[in-house]
C-alpha cells in the first residue's frame, strides 16, 4: 500500500524567505546564470534585480578582495602560450573576453586571437580561415566596439637575436567581426604617427587614443578616429600644462566629455605617477583642455606607476601592481630610537603606529636596529603614544614614568602633519594572492 503524502507538506523553493534566495542567488555567476534564472518567474526576477543592486555596491565599495585561480586541463583543452604585452577587452554581448596577440621573452609576437568564456571559464582558439591577418604585434590596443572589436597600433622585434633586432611600430586598423570571425583592414584618408604602448576609448563613434611610444621617442598627442567616416581627427588644445610625452600609462573613461590618464613612462628614469584629467568636446568645436590633479598622498601611490593594469569601480580607479615596498610599510633604519621612530611615523601617516618591539624598548636609551611591521589604528592613539613617550624621555632619572593627563594632550597635528589619504592600500582576503596586492584611486 503506497503511502500518501499530504500536499501541505510539501515545500517548494518559492517557499524560501527572499533574503534565502538573495543569497542564494548571490553566489551564482554574473556572466551567465542571472539571465537564467530572470526568465524563470517574475518572482525570481524581482529578486534576481535586487541581488545585482547588492552586489554592485558591495563591489563598488572596494573592501573585499579575494583571487580564485583558475587552473586550464592541458590535456583536455586548448590553451595560450606564454606571452606578456598582449591586448585584451570584454566584449558585452558575448561575454567573453578576448586576447589578441603579444610576444615571448625573446620578442617572438603572435597574432592569434583567444577567447575566454567568462561563465564556463573555457579557453578557445577562435578560428580565422581567411585573410587579411594583422601582423604579428604586441602592446597594441584592442576595444569592443557595438558587436566587433578594433585593432590598432602595436611593435614587433625582427629577430630573436639581439644584435639584430629591430622595432617595428604600426599605424594598422583592423576591424574584427565577432559573428563572422574575419578581420577586415580600416584604410582611413589620412594617417597617424605608429604607436605602440599607446592608451584608447570608445565614445559613441569616436576612438580617442593618447600617448605612446615611437621608438626613439613618446608622444603625449591626442587623437581621435572617426570610426564610421574612416578619418584621423586632431583637435586642439587649449594653452597651458599638459603630461609629458609617456607611453604604458593608463586611460579611463568618466564620462562622454571627460577620461583620466595615471603613470607611465617617458623613457630611462622618467617614471611618473601623475595624474592628468582631459575635458574634450567630441564635435571638435571648442579645444581640449587637460587638468592636474593633484594626489594629497603620493606616498601610497603604487610603485612603478607604468605597464600596469587599472580600471574604474565606481567613483575608484583600481590599479594592480607589486607589493609596496616604501616607508609607509616596513621601516628599517639602524639610528634612531622608538621615539623618534614614533614621531617620524606620525608626520609620514597620521593612522601608522609602532607596536612591534615597543613595550621592550621603552627603557632602552642606546639606539636599536629596527625592522618594525605597522598596522593600522586610529589617529588619537598614535598622537597619545607619542604624547606620553615624549613625557617619559624627557626625565630619564625617574624610576617610574611620569603620569600624563591624556584629556590634556594636544592631539591635533600641524598642517605639514595632517594629511588626507586619497590612495588607499587594501590587502587580499586570501593567500593565493599572485603576489600582488590592490591600489585604489579614490
Amino acid at each position: 500500500m503506497s503511502k500518501v503524502v499530504n500536499p501541505r507538506c510539501i515545500i517548494h523553493i518559492n517557499d524560501l524567505p527572499s533574503f534565502i534566495l538573495k543569497y542564494i542567488f548571490s553566489l551564482l555567476n554574473p556572466y551567465d546564470d542571472f539571465d537564467a534564472i530572470q526568465l524563470v518567474c517574475r518572482y525570481w526576477y524581482e529578486i534576481s534585480v535586487k541581488t545585482v543592486v547588492s552586489l554592485k555596491k558591495v563591489f563598488d565599495r572596494c573592501n573585499q578582495f579575494k583571487w580564485s585561480v583558475y587552473e586550464p586541463d592541458l590535456h583536455t583543452g586548448p590553451f595560450l602560450a606564454e606571452r606578456c604585452s598582449q591586448s585584451s577587452c570584454y566584449h558585452a554581448k558575448s561575454k567573453m573576453m578576448y586576447i589578441f596577440g603579444g610576444c615571448t621573452a625573446a620578442y617572438t609576437a603572435f597574432n592569434d586571437l583567444w577567447a575566454f568564456d567568462l561563465s564556463r571559464y573555457t579557453w578557445s582558439r577562435v578560428l580565422i580561415k581567411k585573410p587579411p591577418f594583422p601582423s604579428p604585434k604586441a602592446l597594441a590596443t584592442l576595444l569592443a566596439y557595438k558587436d566587433n572589436l578594433l585593432l590598432f597600433g602595436g611593435f614587433s622585434k625582427s629577430s630573436p637575436n639581439p644584435i639584430h633586432q629591430t622595432s617595428s611600430f604600426y599605424n594598422e586598423l583592423h576591424l574584427f567581426d565577432t559573428e563572422k570571425n574575419h578581420w577586415v583592414e580600416l584604410i582611413t584618408e589620412n594617417s597617424v604617427p605608429k604607436l605602440a604602448s599607446h592608451t584608447a576609448s570608445i565614445i559613441g563613434d569616436s576612438m580617442v587614443v593618447f600617448g605612446g611610444s615611437m621608438g626613439n621617442c613618446s608622444t603625449n598627442e591626442v587623437w581621435v578616429l572617426d570610426i564610421p567616416g574612416r578619418m584621423w581627427l586632431q583637435p586642439q588644445i587649449a594653452e597651458g600644462s599638459r603630461p609629458a610625452p609617456r607611453y604604458g600609462h593608463s586611460q579611463i573613461m568618466l564620462d562622454e566629455n571627460h577620461l583620466v590618464i595615471l603613470g607611465g613612462c617617458g623613457g630611462p628614469n622618467m617614471i611618473y605617477s601623475d595624474c592628468w584629467m582631459l575635458s574634450f568636446d567630441l564635435s571638435l568645436s571648442t579645444s581640449w583642455i587637460w587638468q592636474e590633479i593633484k594626489v594629497t598622498n603620493p606616498k601610497m601611490s603604487a610603485p612603478h606607476l607604468w605597464s600596469h593594469a587599472a580600471c574604474r569601480v565606481g567613483s575608484n580607479m583600481l590599479v594592480l601592481s607589486r607589493p609596496l615596498k616604501s616607508e609607509c610599510a616596513t621601516f628599517r633604519h639602524n639610528s634612531l630610537t622608538v621615539d623618534h621612530i614614533l614621531v617620524q611615523y606620525f608626520r609620514v601617516m597620521p593612522y601608522l603606529y609602532l607596536t612591534n618591539f615597543l613595550r621592550e624598548m621603552r627603557t632602552r636609551s642606546k639606539p636599536t636596529p629596527i625592522n618594525v611591521r605597522t598596522e593600522l589604528l586610529s589617529e588619537r592613539r598614535v598622537a597619545e603614544s607619542v604624547a606620553l613617550r615624549r613625557q617619559s624621555s624627557s626625565s630619564p632619572s625617574s624610576s617610574s614614568p611620569p603620569s600624563c593627563d591624556r584629556n590634556k594632550i594636544n592631539l591635533e597635528p600641524s598642517s605639514a602633519d595632517r594629511l588626507s589619504c586619497t590612495i588607499m592600500r587594501r590587502k587580499l582576503l586570501t593567500s593565493k594572492s599572485l603576489d600582488k596586492q590592490v591600489y585604489f584611486f579614490e
